[in-house]
Parts: structure tokens; sequence; C-alpha cells
């Protein structure tokens, strides 16, 4: 898998928490993806990404590929994310990672 800027750059994990927090409502409110991305609130160095994932959806990416080639999505999290799309949902993966996340930034020193 070639290396995106996530994987040199992650976001913080707080960060991350936070938008697989409304990748969850998103997509449990049923909402399409790729007309509500714009409606994602990421701290202001984030939305370079937010931008380029929106380029990717509009090339045909799916939500993990235009995920990981954006720099939002991990390696690890793209690959969870794009068997959750195969099987159906990503809902459910969206709240782990929300879940996964919030643990560790409740956990991490500030």
């Amino acid at each position: 898998m070639p290396t995106s800027r996530a994987a040199l750059y992650p976001l913080p994990i707080a960060v991350r928490a936070d938008l697989f927090k409304q990748l969850a409502v998103i997509e449990d409110a049923g909402l399409p993806f790729d007309k509500t991305c714009s409606m994602l609130q990421l701290p202001q160095g984030a939305q370079s990404r937010l931008i380029s994932l929106q380029k990717g959806l509009r090339l045909g990416l799916g939500v993990a590929d235009a995920g990981f080639e954006s720099g939002l999505f991990t390696p690890l999290e793209a690959s969870l994310l794009r068997v959750a799309c195969n099987a159906g949902s990503p809902s459910r993966a969206y709240h782990r990672l929300a879940s996964h996340y919030e643990q560790q930034a409740a956990a991490w020193p500030r």
C-alpha cells in the first residue's frame, strides 16, 4: 500500500476521535457522504485534507481510499473502513474508531 500523509503525519488523536464521531452521525442519518462531507468540522490544519478527500470522492474513489489518499485516514483505518464499506456500512467501524480514539485521548497526558 502506498504511503499517504496520514502514515507520515497522522491527525492528532482527539481530532481523529471527533472525525470518526462526525462520520458515524452522517452514516447513521443515512445522508449521502459525498454530499455531506463538507459539513465536517475539523481544525484549520486538517481542512486541506478534507478538501483533498472531496476531490478523491469526485474522482470516483471510495470513502476509505479517498480518506487514505487525502491523509485523513491511516493505512489501518482505511483498511478497516474498506472492509466495512464492502460489508455494507461503515457505521459500526466509525463508532468503534471514535470510541477507541476517545479512550486514547482521555488516557494521553496533556
